[in-house]
This record gives structure tokens, sequence and C-alpha cells, in this order.
């Protein structure tokens, strides 16, 4: 702007009576800004010459079309992901193949597969795997086994009464009939904690079983003493607690109180000689429990807050008399299932049927089928 009018120019910074009040004259005069003024006023007078002037011109004119250009870049999404497209194969010719052993997959964000891996939903877990709804319609049979929490299914471990313990995938292609499953989700996970019948209790560390979570592989739990079978199996942190019920008391053992075995080990006594039913769990989480008063089944949730800790041999506390079913209840569970042990179909109970109460109350009755006929509720 200056050069357009050197006249103009050279009599201001004259007539000047500072070099400051000569920057804001040109200021006023070309409405150039204050570092643009203080260059000009530094620019040598030989700069001022027509083939000087011409440079300056020039470079003005690119750098107005490279502003130009960027500007176009920031604005034309299909030229910017084309210039990306470019770079990145010329990064491809710098390093080379790509030689990593995982396989990256594209997945379509927008899909209802790639929701639902990062929602959390119940899976019915049956004797020989998953099984689909009937006609849309949720129906279950008397070979349901247990009811867990997962993103995905192949967060899904599952294990036999014999003791044999693998992914879902891989217990359900070997045909091992399953009798319950646990959910490898949390991070800080670090022991497998397995209860039996008979009352034994043994932890190992999850390390022991690589062939299990590496290899894809069928391991064994622990060794299994005779007539004993496995009740539960759980993969879980050291602050989980076990759960037993057995002979109206439930007692409350802290996972990190608990001696850690090698994995073909019976393991450590409970206390008791038989137990009903052992949870694995924390204490964010609610328990069902099931009692069988004036011969029909009542149920409530229960929190595991609501139980203190005890050491290992002792009575643990009480609850109703007859409460013969316990299982964990997550706030994501929609339904109660119950198994007959006669006919194939089973009953689904909405979760209103059951409401929160004290380890001590009677719940309310859950379905209109005598105790006897009752094989497992979930």
């Amino acid at each position: 702007k200056c050069t357009s009018n050197i006249d103009l120019l050279i009599s201001i910074v004259r007539n000047a009576t500072s070099r400051s009040d000569a920057a804001a004259q040109l200021m006023r005069a070309f409405e150039i800004t204050d570092v643009q003024a203080s260059a000009v006023l530094d620019m040598k007078l030989s700069k001022l010459n027509k083939l000087d002037i011409q440079e300056l011109v020039n470079e003005q004119k690119d750098l107005d079309g490279k502003i130009a250009d960027a500007t176009d870049i920031i604005e034309n999404e299909s030229r910017r992901n084309k210039i990306i497209i470019e770079q990145l194969h010329e990064i491809k010719q710098l390093i080379g193949e790509d030689k990593r052993r995982t396989t990256i997959v594209l997945q379509d964000t927008n899909s209802s597969a790639a929701v639902s891996d990062r929602i959390q939903q119940e899976w019915l877990i049956y004797e020989d795997g998953l099984h689909g709804t009937t006609d849309g319609k949720l129906t279950i049979t008397n070979n349901l086994v247990d009811a867990v929490i997962a993103y995905d299914s192949r967060d899904i471990y599952c294990f036999d009464k014999d003791g044999n313990f693998g992914s879902l995938s891989a217990m359900t292609s070997a045909g091992h009939l399953i009798a319950g499953a646990t959910v490898n989700g949390a991070a800080a996970a670090t022991k497998i904690v397995v209860v039996t019948k008979n009352g034994n209790i043994k932890v190992s560390n999850i390390g022991e079983y690589s062939k299990v979570f590496e290899k894809g592989k069928i391991d064994k739990l622990l060794k299994l003493k005779d007539g004993d079978a496995v009740l539960t199996a759980a993969i879980a942190t050291d602050s989980d607690y076990v759960l037993l019920l057995a002979q109206d008391h439930i007692v409350k053992l802290a996972v990190a109180d608990l001696p850690v075995a090698s994995k073909m080990t019976v393991g450590v006594k409970s206390g008791y000689d038989t137990i009903n039913a052992a949870v694995v769990t924390n204490d964010a989480s609610k328990l069902l429990l099931v009692t069988t008063g004036n011969g029909k089944a009542q149920g409530k949730v229960t929190t595991v807050k609501d139980f203190s800790v005890n050491k290992r041999g002792a009575q643990g506390q009480n609850v109703p008399e007859g409460t013969i079913f316990m299982h964990e209840f997550q706030d994501a569970r929609q339904n109660i299932y119950v198994t007959l042990n006669s006919g194939n179909l089973g009953v689904v109970v909405d979760r209103s049927k059951v409401s929160l109460k004290s380890r001590t109350a009677v719940g309310a009755a859950l379905v209109n089928r005598a105790v006897s006929s009752i094989k497992t509720i979930l």
C-alpha cells in the first residue's frame, strides 16, 4: 500500500516530529498496522526503486495465493481426505509394509453391532451355550444355568461341574455341559476363585491359566476330590468377596484374605461341609435371595454391603429360614429366571417383582409354583 504512493510516504516521514509520530501518520494514511508501519520506517530508500517494489508486489501475490489455498483445504473435506491419503502412501513407502501380527478391521461405527459392543447387556447361559429368542420372544428352558452382564460374549468364560474351564466358545465347541459362567471385565482382575459343593475354596493367580486366556484352550480349575463338584468359578480382584450360602447363613470372605494356591490343588476348607450357593462379587453389587416360605418361592434383593466380612470358619450371618437360592443381581438385569424340574420351559419373572430389603427380611412371592417343582432361580 505504501509503495503505491511514494510521494505521500516520503512527505509523511519528512514532516513527522518523531518516529512514533511518523508511524501513527502512516497507519492512518495507508490503513496499516503498527508492525507494518515500523517495517516501512526501517526500509532503506534503495528499496523504493521500481524493481524492489515489484518484488514486494510479487511476494504479496504469492502469500495471498497460499492463504487462498490453505482456506480451500480447510473448507473442502474431500480435498483434505485426498491430501491425508497421499501423505499416508508416502509414509508407507518410507517405512515399508506393516508387519504387525494383529489384524486391523475397519468397522462401521454407525452399525448396531458397533454400538452394542459398547453397551453392557444380559446374556443367558445354557448347558450347551447361548440360545436366541423364539419368534422374537424370550423363552427359557430347564437347562438354563446362568445369567451374566457383559459387553460381548467373548468376555464370558464358563466352567463345568468337573472343573473344566474355558471361554464360552471353547467350552461349547468341545461339548462340555456348562454349569456356570463368569465375566472377564475388570482390568484389575488378578485371581481365579473356585468354590466346590463340599465347601472347598481355592484362589489361584490368573496367570496360571494362560492356556485359557492366551491360547483359547480349556484347562482344569483345580484338583477335585471324589464326590465333589464345582459350584462356582469367577475371575476376581482383591477387592471382591466370596459369599457362601449354607444352613440359613451367609458367610462373606474377602478374596484378599484367602491363601493363594497353585492351580492343581484342592484349596482350603470354608468351614461348611455343604454349600448351597456361592457368589464372587464386590460391595457395589446386589444379591437375589430366595426362600421357601409357605412352600412358595419368595424373593428379594439385598446389597452385598448388608453383610459384614467374616473369617474363614465363622458361622456367618443369619438369613431367613429356608433360603435356598442366591445369585448375583446387577442393576442391568431385567428379569428373574425360574427353571423347573419337569417340563421343558421355565418362567420369566419381571424384576419389579422383587424389592430391595435387608438381609433378615422375607421377600415377596415370585412365582405360583411349588418349591419342590423348581430346579433353580437366577
